[in-house]
This record gives C-alpha cells, structure tokens and sequence, in this order.
C-alpha cells in the first residue's frame, strides 16, 4: 500500500513503494495539473526507436525522451518534480535508466538548465547517429562521445532547450597511442580519447572562421584589443556521455547494470588521493597515478625499448585547458583564450569530483593575478543530464572518428597507430603536422610573414610566450600543491618542420 507523500518541498520521495514519478505527481498535485502528450517522429536514442513525451504543468511545460512512451512520461514527471524542489531518491524499484542529481545538486540546477543540458544531448546523440551512417559498421561502436555545441547566448539566465545551437565538432574514442607507432613527423594522433581530439576539431574549426573572417564571410570571431575573440554572443559548450578519465571519474559512485546511478556527494573531500595527477595506460583502459617525479620522464630511446608510454588523463586535460583555453598555443599567437561555458556529462556524473578535477585543483590563492592577461581560471557550469547512456561492458573499439563543422563525412582513425583507416595510413585531418600547415597558412595571410615556415613544430609553440608562460605556471601549481608531476612526451616529437 502506497504512503502518502509529504506535499512539502524539499522532503525525501522515496520510490521503493513501487509509485513511478508520474503517480507521485498526480498524487501531490492533482492529475488535473498534468497534461502529457507525445511528440510524433521523435529522433532516434541510441539507436533505437525514441518516444518523446510533453508535459504540461503549473504553467511550465517539460520534455522527456525515452525508448518507451511510459520511461518518457516518468522522465518529465522526474523534472516537474524537481523543478519544485523535490528530493526523488530512485532504488531498485525506479524504472531504469533515469538519473538524478543528489539533493544538494538538484536544487542548485535551474529547470531551464537542465532541459538545456537534455538539449544539447539529445542533438549529440543524434548527430552521432547521422554521421555513423558515413563509417564502416565495426568503426561505429563507441564507449566515449563527445560533442562541441556552440549556442547563441552566453548568458547562463537565457540558457534554453529552444535557443539557437549547432553541434560544430563530434568525436568517439577512449584508447591512446602504441608507444612504437609514437611519430617524429607529427602525423599520428597521440590520444584518441574523445573529450581529447574534441579540441583539435575545435581548433579546426577556429581556423575555418579566421578563414571566414579575411573572406569577409560571416563568421563568430571578432577582433578586440589585436586578437580575434570569439563574439560575446557566443558560448562553447561540451558533452560527454560519460565523466572524463582520472581524478573526475576514478571516484565517482558506480552503476550497476543498466540501473540509473543516484549519486552523492563526497564524503572525504580531505584525502590525499583527491585532485592526484594520473596517467593513461599504453593498450589498456584506466588511469593510474604518477608516484615519482622519475615517472613523469619519457625518452624517445626508452620507449623503443619497451619503457610504457603514459599520456595524461583526460581530467587532467581539461583542468589545463580550462586555464589555457581552447585555441591551444598556436592559435594563441593572434587569438585570445577561448573557454567552455559548461560542460554536460551523462553517466558518472558527481558534482564534487567533477568541480574539483576541472578548475578547483587550480583555485588557490594568487594563481590567478600570476596569469598572463586574457587567460583565467574558468569555471564552467557542469551539468548532469536526466537521461544518461547505459554503461557499456563491450570491449571499447580500436577506432574513432572525428567530424567538425564543414566536413562532409567523419574521419575514421586507428587508435593503436594515430592514422587514418585506409591502405595508405595516411595523417589525420587533426594530428599535429595538420593543424601545423593550417597555422602556418593563417600566420602567412594574417601578418605577411614566413617567420616560422622554417621552424620546427615545438619553436613555433614557444613562441606564443603568455601561453607558455601560462602553462609552466600550471606545472608548477600542481607539484607545488603536492598533486604530482605532469608526464611529457619526448621532445623530440615536436622536433619537426614542413619545409
């Protein structure tokens, strides 16, 4: 027999009684406050067959999207709820599937920003089910998606599932490079994870609008104080269907089976474990820690010999990211730092570690005022979706693809050696030596100089000295702060030049 439900916010709901989110509503509010429809020809969720539920209540209108009519009415009786300050604690009994913020989340998140993280991953899944149409069958099994979504707003109040945004760059993968396929002539992709070669595609997709710009075409950036920006319109946002390798994920609350995780907050902020630097493993999955500062030196010869090629985590990247921005050092020699505004994450999703592995490792005490000017210690929203992916238990694939805005088709590359998957091993569209020939271009058209078509790889990065600057900063901060060394790849991998 059903319990009666407190009718105050805030109080505890449990589900374990049996009562689905859509009972518990109309028994609160009246089943005359809640009109559901369905939305007809709703896009494909994962590849199945989708059902898109609308409902109407108290004057606010919610959206679900389910593989089922009877999941998409419990999703948007889960945000109603919610959107009165109600704690849904789902058990065993609570349909699968559907994923909760813990209670000192869920209040913190305004309903309009979470349909627009729901947004922003419905279009991610579905642009990924467009674009896999384009790659052989055994390339399109992911573990790891992630989506680059420029929107029109940068206001967090206007924040909206309605407003004006494009997916401008998509990726898939979760393996690294094998150390004898590392590359001296910068023509393999190191790291394929996808959060990771998200970037590079964004960096493409900069050096299409600095195009755009000299073409006098339309175009996002605009130039301020001698550097392109991106117009304060704009925004950046990130998804990915799963919380990034290393310190965001190594502690976050498990799921088991397709059971939809509830998660908490940290209960020992204070270990020392929190915020260490970890490194990916060479053919394998996971992270491990960097124990000594001799870990974190890699040499050419030694890794010919058999030494394990360790590549930083994926938490670890984007904390630096997140303070040297988007553009990487390249860009930066006529470009100001760009930076996400949030970043969405489906399964695995803690507030706690997420915060703490993106920007609070680096929010101590005057690391701000040392930065060179422009750069920042950004603090992005994180956002959790209502409806996150099943964990997957397949073996992750030895493939990935990558798509930026103007492609035609996605680009799908071998993770084992970097290379693009067709008999002739050809480069990626987004290794080094790539968007090494796009800066040398722009560089030439933009300031009327060859300056560096003679230089190596690695001298034209130094040269963009606020970012290098900005970089040994962060480098310091994490062994000044006790958090580890960060592990470089030999040098000479960057030892290369075009001409």
């Amino acid at each position: 027999k059903a319990k009666k439900k407190s009718i105050i916010p805030n109080t505890p709901i449990s589900l374990g009684d049996g009562q689905s989110p859509v009972m518990i509503l109309n028994e609160i509010y009246g089943p005359s406050n809640c009109h559901y429809e369905f939305i007809e020809d709703a896009p494909p969720l994962n590849g199945q067959h989708s059902f898109t539920a609308k409902l109407t209540f108290l004057g606010t209108v919610f959206e679900g999207t389910s593989t089922n009519k009877k999941k998409a009415k419990q999703v948007t009786a889960l945000k109603a709820l919610a959107s009165q300050g109600y704690e849904v604690c789902l058990d065993e009994s609570a349909p699968a599937q559907i994923s909760q913020a813990p209670s000192s989340e869920v209040h913190s998140i305004k309903p309009q920003l979470q349909a627009f993280a729901d947004k922003v991953a419905l279009l991610a899944q579905n642009k990924f089910e467009e674009l896999s149409a384009h790659v052989e069958e055994h390339q399109r099994k992911k573990k790891v998606l992630a989506a680059a979504v420029l929107y029109n707003c940068v206001n967090e109040e206007s924040f909206k599932p309605d407003g004006d945004m494009e997916i401008i760059a998509l990726t898939t993968g979760t393996k690294v490079l094998g150390g004898e396929h590392l590359s001296v002539d910068g023509k393999a992709v190191n790291d394929s994870h996808a959060e990771i070669q998200i970037r590079r595609c964004i960096i493409r997709f900069l050096y299409g609008q600095l195009k755009a710009f000299r073409d006098k075409r339309s175009t996002v950036l605009e130039v301020k104080d001698g550097k392109y920006n991106l117009k304060k319109e704009f925004s950046l946002h990130l998804y990915i269907n799963t919380a990034p390798c290393g310190d965001a994920r190594i502690f976050s609350p498990k799921q088991e089976g397709d059971q939809a995780q509830v998660i908490d907050d940290d209960n020992h902020p204070n270990r020392i474990n929190r915020g260490q630097l970890r490194t990916k493993i060479e053919s394998g999955e996971g992270t491990i820690p960097i124990l000594s500062p001799s870990e974190a030196l890699l040499t050419w010869d030694g890794i010919l010999a058999g030494q394990r090629l360790r590549t930083m985590s994926c938490s670890d990247k984007l904390c630096r990211t997140n303070v040297l921005g988007l553009q990487g050092s390249l860009l930066s020699h006529f470009m100001s730092p760009v930076y996400y505004s949030s970043i969405i994450v489906g399964r695995l999703f803690s507030h706690s570690h997420l915060s703490r592995a993106i920007y609070k490792r680096l929010q101590v005490e005057g690391v701000e005022s040392m930065l060179p000017p422009g750069f920042k210690v950004n603090v992005p929203l994180l956002l959790p979706v209502t409806i996150a992916e099943p964990r997957s238990v397949s073996k992750a694939s030895g493939f990935c693809f990558n798509w930026t805005y103007g492609d035609t088709v996605p680009e799908a590359t071998k993770t084992v050696d970097g290379r693009v998957n067709d008999n002739n091993a050809s480069q990626s569209r987004i290794c080094k030596n790539s968007l090494f020939k796009l800066f040398l271009t722009e560089y030439q058209m933009l300031n009327g100089s060859d300056e560096f078509v003679n230089k190596m790889y690695y001298e034209a990065k130094e040269a963009a000295k606020d970012y290098t600057n900005a970089k040994m900063l962060i480098m310091d901060q994490f062994k000044k702060h006790g958090l580890g060394c960060w592990v470089k790849k030999p040098v000479e991998q960057n030892m290369f030049s075009l001409n």
